[in-house]
């Protein structure tokens, strides 16, 4: 959701990872475009993630998840 706090993705993350689960995140383009913020909160989460699996998770584009 364009509105969740990094609390909330950071919840999100851990909850999964404790499941065994895969978490993903989705957004437009356009969207970190017009939103700076909503382009911070993508990039700090992207950091807390590999911090926390120790570089475990990438960033890839869509598609790469269906390869």
């Amino acid at each position: 959701h364009p509105s969740a706090s990094f609390q909330e993705l950071r919840e999100g993350l851990e909850f999964t990872m404790e499941a065994g689960g895969n978490f993903c995140v989705a957004t437009h383009y356009y969207a970190l475009i017009e939103d700076d913020n909503l382009l911070a909160i993508l990039k700090e989460l992207i950091s807390y993630a590999k911090e926390i699996t120790g570089g475990k998770v990438e960033f890839v584009h869509a598609d790469a998840l269906f390869e």
